[in-house]
């Protein structure tokens, strides 16, 4: 019992080791705090590229060296003036919408970030396969932005998801591909149908052009 007192006296006495207890201690909240401001400051970095590319992209938007429906163009630039987003056109999204600007105020809503070019052909081509040569095709859309007024003064519930943001006839010819163009023509196109609805007529063409 005497001998084991001594040891355990002893044992209580060492102070070997003490500076690696320390070391122990103190390097991963070294590591932690040196790896998060690393992290910290990439993102920071990729933010602050991002911002200026989306900047100097607008602006080329402003001058009209971008088309207005040139979505895949846009957001290029974008990429391309931007660094640390990998897979970086797909992995974005863009969405531009207009402001008043009599008074500059801010959106009414905060942005959905839809990509309003993407989903539309596959449609568009069933579309296609549907109709036999000399066939006509019509289509009653809505016009997004009427639409939305609409729901706001009959209390109906707006779809915030919707992708397409036509509005008019015009407008929704303007953004269609060329294929379908080249494919179907457009006989027939109406104003503001009802309350806040147009309508086209298509004819698919007999043959190439």
């Amino acid at each position: 019992m005497t001998r084991t007192s001594s040891l355990m006296r002893r044992f209580w006495r060492q102070d070997d080791g003490t500076s690696t207890v320390e070391f122990v201690i103190a390097v991963p909240l070294v590591l932690t705090l040196l790896f998060s401001a690393v992290d910290f400051g990439a993102v920071m970095l990729r933010q602050v590229f991002l911002d200026r590319s989306v900047d100097i992209a607008v602006r080329q938007v402003r001058l009209g060296s971008v088309g207005p429906h040139a979505h895949a163009q846009f957001r290029q630039m974008i990429c391309d003036g931007t660094i640390l987003i990998s897979d970086c056109t797909n992995r974005i999204a863009v969405e531009m919408r207009p402001i008043d600007t009599t008074t500059w105020a801010g959106l009414d809503a905060p942005a959905q970030c839809v990509n309003r070019a993407e989903d539309i052909e596959p449609v568009l081509r069933a579309w296609v396969e549907a109709v036999k040569p000399g066939g006509y095709l019509i289509l009653y859309l809505p016009m997004e932005e009427l639409f939305k007024q609409h729901c706001e003064a009959t209390g109906q519930t707006y779809n915030k998801h919707h992708h397409q943001n036509w509005q008019s006839a015009e407008d929704f010819l303007a953004q269609l591909p060329s294929w379908f163009s080249e494919q179907m023509e457009c006989v027939e196109a109406s104003g503001v149908i009802g309350v806040y609805s147009f309508y086209v007529v298509l004819k698919k063409r007999l043959g190439p052009m």
